[in-house]
């Protein structure tokens, strides 16, 4: 639901910087019709250009002194994110088809400050507005959607087959919001509206951006994107676990747990002790009211929470591979599934890369049978149903007793493949089920549960 006060607020934002227009601008009329007609109906639409001719007609004097008061209060009442979204409609605004006005963008600057936005944040989104081809090193966190082999692109980027075009795309990372600019004709819906050329958009989590060839990038792919190649660590924290113990009070006992990427965490504990239940409740199988799981602050029970998508992985108790397929075949259907955004050559190199990390490589072409009609070994199928999760390369992964029913052989091999993914920078945690000597050396810290899930 739009808030009417807080719009009309940007209306007169606007109204103050078509003041300082050159010449009488089309493009900005065009503008803020569209930008009504997405937020009202047609008769609130009336009522709305109102506000912003009287302002208009005002002295740009009285203007700036009203605009002080008008943006603290709007600064109180919105979020940060709002504000940045405001700033983008701002700027969009006060584009000029035929030249690009510096004094609007000094104007837009001063705005932002007053509408407490930060400046670092102010001028990457003025640079990426005045900016084409080039790339200028003001812009931090840039990724680059295009669909060609560009060398001088020397920063991450995403290439889409097909795509002629250019988009760049920064992230404000204090609104978790992605901004785009697309600096050319191509075809590109950002949902289900058009990506204007020139026009600052939002992608906020959710959002997918949808190419003429069909390919979708969604806000987690830029997410993913920006994560390989920054050295922001991963962690995860849970709060206030509640367990079946009470204390001398009479009071269930809580306690918090939290660890960092880059290890490998063992939960070992009697039958009954609650292990399953413990790493379902952090991977989120399971919610419990009053706990609170997140992933770098990011709670991960937000169903609306896009940022962490993908970056958990969990490998169950239950065998799920497909008994008539091949072992190739599991992980390939699989990851056509995960990756539908992929091509097919790509997504068949993705599968012989993890066959070969898990020792799968020689019985890869190997039909997995089932329990009475065995093809390869308990170990091969517990190596296959980690790899079935690994594909999609998730940051955290959970496990539930995943050398259970192993030789001492097999649950070392399983173990180890564990220990190195960890060594790779991944967070993992599983339950153990009475390790030997040496698999218990293996692990970063062990987390033993007494009856009740008490640790």
């Amino acid at each position: 639901m739009v808030n009417i006060q807080i719009l009309h607020n940007v209306l007169r934002l606007f109204a103050y910087l078509a003041k300082f227009s050159k010449e009488e601008n089309g493009e900005q009329a065009r503008f803020l019709e569209h930008y009504l007609s997405q937020r009202l109906s047609y008769q609130e639409i009336e009522a709305a250009l109102k506000v912003y001719l009287e302002f208009y007609k005002k002295d740009v004097n009285i203007q700036a002194q009203e605009l002080k008061s008008i943006n603290k209060e709007t600064s109180n009442t919105t979020s940060y994110g709002q504000r940045i979204v405001i700033l983008t409609s701002l700027i969009s605004f006060a584009y000029e088809s035929t030249q690009k006005n510096h004094r609007l963008y000094d104007l837009i600057y001063t705005l932002g400050v007053q509408l407490q936005v930060d400046k670092e944040d102010l001028i990457q989104l003025i640079v990426l507005h005045q900016e084409d081809l080039s790339i200028d090193p003001k812009l931090k966190n840039l990724i680059v959607v295009h669909g060609y082999n560009r060398s001088e692109f020397e920063v991450q980027g995403i290439k889409i087959a097909g795509f002629k075009g250019l988009i760049k795309v920064i992230y404000i990372q204090k609104a978790k919001l992605f901004i785009l600019r697309k600096i050319d004709e191509s075809v590109v819906y950002l949902q289900n509206s058009f990506l204007e050329k020139d026009i600052l958009s939002v992608l906020a989590p959710g959002a997918m951006l949808r190419f003429e060839s069909g390919k979708q990038l969604f806000f987690s792919d830029f997410i993913h994107t920006l994560r390989k190649n920054t050295n922001e660590k991963i962690y995860l924290e849970a709060k206030n676990i509640i367990s079946k113990i009470k204390n001398e009070k009479g009071e269930l006992i809580a306690f918090d747990f939290r660890e960092n990427q880059g290890k490998l965490i063992g939960i070992i504990g009697a039958s009954g002790a609650g292990k399953s239940t413990f790493i379902n409740m952090l991977s989120g199988a399971e919610k419990n009211g009053n706990t609170s799981i997140t992933i770098n602050g990011y709670d991960i029970n937000d169903s609306e929470e896009d940022t962490i998508k993908g970056i958990i992985g969990y490998v169950g108790q239950d065998d799920i591979l497909i008994e008539n397929l091949t072992v190739y075949e599991n992980l390939l259907y699989n990851a056509k599934l995960c990756f539908g955004n992929k091509t097919n050559e790509l997504i068949e190199r993705l599968v012989k890369k993890t066959l070969a990390i898990l020792d799968l490589t020689h019985v890869a072409d190997v039909e997995v049978g089932n329990v009475l009609r065995k093809k390869i070994s308990g170990g091969q199928r517990k190596r296959l149903m980690i790899a079935l999760e690994l594909i999609r390369e998730p940051q955290i992964l959970f496990l539930d007793e995943p050398t259970s029913g192993l030789s001492s052989n097999d649950s070392k091999n399983v173990i180890r493949l564990l220990k190195e993914m960890a060594v790779r920078g991944k967070l993992v945690i599983t339950v153990i089920h009475q390790p030997s000597l040496e698999v218990f050396h293996s692990f970063d810290r062990i987390m033993v549960l007494d009856q009740g899930g008490v640790p």
